[in-house]
């Protein structure tokens, strides 16, 4: 019978998981604590649901197509509130775009490692190599690593800025020296910025507003900021020498026929409301993730990466009997209902030292966040 699945998609399948989904209940009849799911809504639907307004501003849906690259009223609103352009195509959330920006490039993005498993997914699913240069938690991409990873097939250098799934995020300098070695080998800047508006201190300088000498591809999404993670709404602007990848990726929209209109809709309701519900998130958050992060911190032989901006939490640990994180994690399941995910998920490789990396979401409410420590304590001490 003929193979009915691509080698490359059959070879893509074979990549581990990064979200092992927990079950609905333990069999052991403990409580479930799940920490893998950045959903805002879903975690803590009392604190971070979608904003009544956008929510009735969908029910006035009729059921026509718009325009394959957004809707006018809306495309005018980013450019004047998001983008600082309206060189924007509406996507069904920023993943859409990468994917379409992925298959799009001649050749492939150079990705952060650890990264959004989609992005390096998305290479695989379009035959394209994955190709990621290192991350040091402690001071941010290595430039010297990014340089030597760089070969004539890459045609861009991702930054996800504040990262998921580490939670850090890059300044000025940082942000410059990439762009000098964009620069320097004639290559693009694709900028995840989905985080910029939730960060913990002052947001970092947005890539487009560092250089009008290189191309900058900007992946945005209503789905943090607007808590519309489920409506699928993001966008792809295009800054400097763009027109002719604008006009390919165009056409390809044209063949979905149109992004999401409910949630375009909705996009519009969003900018038009305005942002106060993003002060008391910001203030919800930063609770949590302090409470996680000084809980994990009182966790023997840990090492921490202390978020800057969005929910994640990135943290290692050595010492334990377990070799590799999916191990360690899938023991926290079963014997403390405590769900985590390991960082070779998110395509990081154990280091030197045996130190095995977690994310970990902060999204639950206090007494959960903090029980889930206790029980993630209680395991570790068992099994080291």
């Amino acid at each position: 019978m003929r193979q009915l699945v691509a080698p490359h998609i059959k070879q893509a399948m074979e990549r581990p998981l990064a979200i092992v989904p927990a079950p609905a209940k333990h069999p052991s009849g403990l409580t479930i604590i799940n920490f893998t799911l950045g959903d805002p809504a879903k975690v803590d639907p009392k604190n971070f649901s979608t904003p009544s307004h956008i929510q009735a501003a969908m029910s006035g849906f009729r059921g026509e197509y718009f325009h394959p690259r957004g809707a006018p009223p809306l495309l005018e609103l980013l450019g004047e509130h998001e983008t600082n352009t309206e060189r924007v195509l509406a996507m069904n959330g920023g993943s859409e775009g990468m994917e379409k920006l992925i298959r799009t490039l001649n050749g492939h993005i150079l990705l952060p490692r650890p990264c959004f498993p989609p992005y390096a997914e998305g290479h695989e699913y379009h035959g394209k190599p994955v190709n990621m240069y290192r991350v040091d938690f402690e001071g941010g991409p290595d430039l010297e690593d990014m340089e030597r990873r760089i070969t004539p097939d890459t045609a861009a250098i991702l930054v996800i800025n504040p990262d998921n799934p580490t939670g850090m995020a890059n300044g000025r300098k940082v942000l410059e020296a990439i762009i000098a070695l964009a620069k320097k080998h004639d290559l693009a800047i694709v900028a995840d910025e989905v985080y910029h508006d939730l960060t913990f201190d002052h947001p970092p300088p947005r890539m487009r507003e560092l250089t009008t000498e290189i191309p900058i591809i900007e992946v945005g999404s209503f789905s943090k900021k607007y808590l519309m993670c489920g409506h699928r709404f993001g966008w792809l602007a295009f800054y400097n020498q763009t027109p002719e990848l604008e006009e390919a990726l165009l056409k390809q929209c044209g063949t979905r026929l149109c992004a999401n209109v409910p949630a375009q809709l909705g996009a519009i309701a969003a900018i038009q409301g305005g942002t106060e519900h993003i002060a008391p998130m910001m203030n919800e958050l930063r609770i949590r993730a302090r409470l996680m992060v000084d809980g994990v911190s009182t966790i023997p032989n840990t090492r921490i990466v202390v978020p800057q901006g969005g929910f994640y939490f990135w943290w290692g640990i050595t010492g334990t009997r377990f070799e590799k994180d999916l191990d360690f994690t899938n023991e926290l399941g079963k014997q403390e209902g405590v769900y985590i995910l390991p960082g070779s998920g998110f395509s990081r490789e154990q280091d030197s030292s045996g130190t095995l990396w977690f994310r970990t979401v902060f999204l639950s409410p206090v007494d959960i966040i903090s029980q889930g420590i206790d029980r993630i304590a209680k395991f570790v001490s068992a099994n080291s």
